[in-house]
């Protein structure tokens, strides 16, 4: 995340246009003067879809345990995945970012994720987390082949 703070403040540097409009100690305490750390988070939970990600999460999460289950064990699945989409994870999440970015930091990322290039990136940030995701359940379906195999 480092990298990203510094690449969007290596872009915002070079930037004719922006550094001969305002100095960067004038600009800085312009932007963050109005917006309260909660309002930033909030909006970067919403711009980064943190819902949305939740319930493709519990679906994917529940997906393979429904296929053998037995009525009993669906109506359970249901109740927890029922249980889990009801969880106001947007709000936990707005404490996690607030707990862990400055609000300078927050309207950074928001002001570049907001771009057209920002948005392609976080496409592709989405597009990794599926591949990782499909990497950890490879290596996890192996490895409970190899130990269903040895006991």
């Amino acid at each position: 995340m480092k990298l990203k703070i510094i690449l969007l403040v290596m872009l915002l540097g070079s930037t004719d246009a922006f550094a001969q409009t305002i100095p960067a100690s004038q600009h800085t305490a312009s932007i963050y003067a109005y917006k309260k750390p909660r309002d930033l988070a909030q909006e970067w939970v919403k711009l980064n879809d943190i819902k949305g990600q939740w319930l493709v999460l519990i679906d994917e999460t529940f997906e393979t345990s429904t296929q053998n289950a037995t009525t009993e064990e669906l109506v359970t699945i249901n109740s927890i995945k029922n249980d889990l989409k009801a969880v106001d994870i947007e709000q936990e999440m707005v404490i996690v970012y607030q707990h862990t970015y400055t609000s300078q930091e927050l309207e950074l990322l928001i002001n570049f994720y907001k771009t057209p290039e920002g948005q392609s990136i976080l496409k592709k940030n989405q597009h990794l987390s599926e591949k990782l995701k499909d990497i950890q359940i490879k290596h996890i379906q192996q490895l409970m082949k190899k130990y269903d195999a040895t006991t």
